[in-house]
């Protein structure tokens, strides 16, 4: 059964329960710049890899584009005041996505 770990110290991560009752065997102890050290790591190298940086750009791309679409369908807003005197139409503005480089 895995238990969590606590601060013990300045720097140290160890067994909460070992701590706090004493009744678990598990002794090991994790100083924090190695821990932060390990989570950073497993970050960079298994959630920035390239190929899934690349997915989520494009992802997030096509999402800004259909979010705009269905915003431009359902609402407009003039960059004018139509009024009964004009013989021509309001104009409309014309949003563009954001778009993140990749």
């Amino acid at each position: 059964m895995s238990r969590p770990y606590t601060i013990t110290g300045k720097d140290r991560y160890a067994c909460a329960t070992r701590r706090s009752k004493g009744t678990c065997s598990n002794a090991l102890v994790i100083n924090r710049q190695q821990l932060e050290a390990r989570i950073l790591n497993g970050l960079k190298e298994r959630l920035m890899a390239p190929e899934l940086v690349k997915a989520f750009v494009d992802e997030f791309n096509a999402e800004i584009r259909r979010s705009t679409q269905e915003s431009e369908t359902k609402l407009r807003i003039p960059t004018k005041p139509a009024t009964d005197s004009d013989s021509k139409e309001a104009t409309y503005s014309d949003p563009k996505p954001a778009i993140i480089p990749i």
